[in-house]
């Protein structure tokens, strides 16, 4: 799910990604909105253009020791 998008519209993704019950994180430890899915140890970055930035919105997949603060998605 990685990967560079030519876009700087995030909300389609976001709401793909909700589609699929991933959760959207009150925390991230780095500049992006993460999401988390129930059953699953990875975390997706999705880091949305900033002013000055090129359009495109980039997916990030991490799973790491780092990540344990997520053990539960947290879904509205």
């Amino acid at each position: 799910m990685s990967g560079i998008y030519d876009t700087d519209d995030a909300k389609p993704i976001e709401d793909y990604l909700t589609s699929q019950g991933w959760c959207l994180q009150s925390y991230c430890d780095v500049e992006a909105d993460c999401w988390k899915k129930e059953g699953m140890s990875e975390v997706l970055s999705v880091i949305k253009p900033r002013p000055g930035w090129e359009k495109k919105v980039e997916l990030q997949m991490e799973l790491g020791p780092w990540n344990k603060i997520f053990q539960t998605p947290t879904c509205p």
